[in-house]
């Protein structure tokens, strides 16, 4: 009786000491994980862990899975103790349900344990069952390595020994492994725990050397039996030293929520005693919003058995808030009923911190797009407006409307005339350019047929070419092309390389536009070549760069913004091509834009009736008036509504001259109550004005019956994204951009008012 109870105290104390091996050998492993910079170093440690919790398997292997791919790896093999290469195995897909043990593994991200009859088991994987003459395996666990609800691996073992893996066993892999996937996982962190290395190293190196001393004690326990207890004792000690002081914090709970365990880092974290938490509710150490999730999470993790990343906020002794970040494992009894939580904290202050900064940061850089916005909208409010009186004038004076012209009259007129167009050019580069920068230049894709494209855009450049006697060449491959493109933008484009080709090609040198469709290669390059003065290679870089000009001093012979070539290259990159330039000093340039070509039918499709005001935006209207036949303007009365004094005079005496009969308001509130005392025929309507703006009075007119159909022309100084939509959007009839060509408004109004 004696000798039996000695060898059940001895057989107990085995247990005891095995656990103790396990418990050492999980921390160690959690240890060694969190210090590994990369995953290299994560599988070899994982590999090294899984050998010396389970030294009796005849096989193991750990696979990596990929779940963007959706392949399986092999990253580690061993078997009877020999590595395999495992670089020489294939990697293999993810099988449907039901099919393949990993694949199986991964779809329930549950455990599965082969008690025995290996063979009958297996049908697919990236390994199967093992052996020699001697004897094959019989019995088999498989562990997915689990981090944020993504399997990221599967550790396999195979045992010759059938009923050899338990429940616990896998639990106890299962802890390593999803420990082992939140390292793989957070590996790219290292970089910021470079302060914990030295101290994790240090704990490594404390349980090899724990390790070493239990394998003595393994291998001396029939010889000391007697000091057995002791030493059990002093390893215990050992291991609850390195989970008191672990760098992060670990806690236990039971079946109902309650904290059983907690380690002495995350007393020193929340600033609670051990006696504060020991038998409370977790919940009581949560803020309220934290309480409600972990109410609802906590039912799913007793039944799933892990969790993995979850977010919570804990309300230290004195009030303050700690983020943290939790990964937990359920244990289970023999009769799979929960026992309790090992659960690990991570302090989540830095990188809350780091995100509240971006966040800040991102807010920052939000307020200056909108503040930069709202200054390019007023900035082009108030150079169009004086604009439009300018242009006006000079229309008006263009014309002889007010007498006859002497040549040195006209050409001073044409002077200012082009110095404005000028001036209106350089503020819809730049607005075109924020536009672009900002993304809200929406492309109007259509057919367009090239020839006749590239012709319209030397003709912008031809005047200025004849007058320096340049030669204009054009050359296309195939006169038939056509291509879906925004005609606007790409005229836009060419017109900006041709016009850049003309002024800096010295007088007598040439220009050349050469067109080349390639459709197999499925692109069509533009070159714009000329033999000007050309680029050195130390100015190529700041090429493309807004605001930028190669000639900056004050003595430059070319004027320019610096805007037009970085436009050219976002609108082409909007198109989804580029655009590229070569070039020689004293040679010449050749600017080639390259954009998507996919051949369309010659059968265009017409654009609808459109014209386009002289800023060259927003919908515009042409219309066809008989030869010979003036039409009877006198009866048309216009409502023009405008707070400008010098556009008020401009449009007014030309559309007095013309015939029309013109009624002023200078502000909304007024143009409603002119419009009900003159009934107008048409009315134009400027956007920003006093006491009522043009918006809310458009508004108000079309919401009575009187005024549903009458034409109402939005002319404004307004050209930001989505000024043209809100302008129609509350009635208006069409929308012009100042400044205006008064012929086009003329044009424009003949169309509303004699449809």
């Amino acid at each position: 009786m004696r000798a039996r109870k000695k060898a059940i105290r001895v057989s107990e104390e085995q247990v005891n000491l095995r656990y103790s091996e396990q418990l050492a050998t999980v921390v160690a492993v959690e240890h060694a994980l969190a210090a590994s910079p990369d995953q290299e170093s994560i599988y070899a440690t994982l590999a090294h862990a899984v050998q010396q919790l389970f030294p009796d398997m005849a096989t193991i292997f750990i696979s990596r899975f990929d779940p963007e791919r959706k392949m399986i790896t092999a990253m580690y093999g061993t078997h009877d103790g020999e590595p395999i290469d495992v670089a020489t195995l294939p990697e293999i897909p993810l099988l449907p349900f039901g099919e393949g043990t990993q694949s199986q593994v991964i779809h329930t991200r549950q455990p599965l344990i082969i008690a025995a009859n290996l063979n009958d088991r297996i049908k697919s994987g990236l390994v199967v069952h093992v052996g020699t003459e001697g004897g094959y395996t019989e019995s088999a666990a498989y562990v997915p390595m689990l981090a944020q609800d993504m399997v990221l691996g599967v550790i396999q073992m195979q045992s010759y020994t059938p009923n050899r893996l338990t429940e616990a066993d896998a639990s106890i892999l299962a802890l390593v492994a999803n420990t082992a996937a939140a390292s793989i996982q957070n590996a790219h962190l290292h970089a910021l725990a470079q302060s914990e290395i030295a101290e994790r190293k240090q704990t490594e190196a404390t349980l090899r050397k724990s390790e070493q001393h239990l394998k003595t004690v393994q291998q001396e326990l029939l010889e000391l039996n007697r000091t057995l207890e002791e030493r059990v004792r002093q390893r215990t000690a050992e291991v609850r030293d390195l989970y008191e002081h672990a760098p992060v914090g670990y806690h236990s709970l039971d079946a109902y929520g309650c904290v059983i365990m907690v380690n002495e880092t995350e007393l020193t974290w929340l600033r609670y005693t051990c006696d504060q938490m020991i038998g409370r509710p977790i919940t009581d150490f949560l803020t309220p919003a934290s309480q409600t999730t972990f109410q609802g999470v906590f039912p799913v993790f007793r039944q799933r058995g892990w969790l993995s990343d979850m977010e919570l906020e804990f309300i230290r002794s004195d009030g303050t808030i700690l983020p943290t970040l939790i990964t937990a494992t359920a244990i289970y009894d023999e009769s799979g009923a929960y026992v309790m939580s090992r659960s690990t904290l991570v302090d989540m202050t830095l990188r809350k911190q780091a995100e509240e900064d971006l966040r800040r940061t991102n807010t920052e850089l939000a307020r200056a797009a909108q503040a930069k916005d709202e200054f390019l909208a007023n900035m082009s409010h108030e150079l169009r407006t004086p604009l439009n009186a300018i242009l006006g004038f000079s229309e008006i004076l263009m014309e002889e409307i007010r007498g006859p012209l002497t040549e040195g009259q006209r050409d001073a007129l044409h002077n200012v005339e082009l110095s404005g167009h000028h001036l209106l050019g350089l503020i819809n580069d730049v607005l075109d350019l924020s536009k672009v920068e900002a993304g809200r230049i929406e492309l109007q894709i259509v057919p367009v047929a090239i020839a006749e494209l590239c012709q319209t855009s030397l003709l912008f450049v031809k005047d200025l070419a004849l007058k320096k006697n340049l030669r204009l060449a054009f050359h296309l491959n195939d006169h038939m092309t056509t291509m879906e493109v925004d005609p606007k933008r790409l005229k836009q484009m060419l017109v900006n390389l041709l016009s850049n080709a003309v002024k800096f090609t010295p007088a007598g040198g040439q220009v050349r536009l050469e067109v080349n469709a390639d459709v197999d290669a499925g692109v069509i390059h533009f070159a714009v070549r000329d033999t000007g003065i050309g680029i050195g290679p130390d100015d190529l870089a700041r090429l493309f760069q807004p605001f930028s000009q190669l000639d900056s001093s004050l003595s430059r012979q070319h004027e320019g913004s610096g805007l037009g070539l970085a436009l050219v290259r976002r609108l082409a990159e909007q198109h989804g091509g580029s655009i590229a330039v070569e070039s020689a000093v004293n040679v010449g340039s050749c600017f080639t834009i390259t954009l998507p070509y996919h051949c369309v039918s010659p059968e265009l499709k017409k654009p609808p009736l459109s014209a386009v005001g002289a800023s060259g935006s927003g919908p515009v209207y042409t219309a066809l008036i008989n030869a010979g036949s003036e039409p009877n303007r006198a009866k048309v009365r216009i409502l023009l509504a405008e707070d400008n004094e010098a556009n008020i005079l401009a449009m007014q005496e030309y559309l007095q001259i013309k015939g029309y009969q013109v009624i002023i308001a200078r502000n909304g509130r007024e143009a409603i109550q002119r419009a009900d005392e003159t009934r107008p025929d048409i009315m134009l309507m400027d956007i920003q004005m006093p006491e009522l703006d043009g918006l809310e009075a458009i508004r108000r007119l079309r919401a009575r019956s009187e005024w549903a159909t009458t034409p109402i022309i939005a002319l404004t100084a307004l050209a930001m994204p989505g000024d043209q939509e809100r302008c129609l959007a509350v009635g208006a009839s069409a929308y012009l951009t100042k400044p205006v060509s008064l012929k086009g408004l003329v044009t424009l109004i003949e169309r509303l008012v004699h449809p």
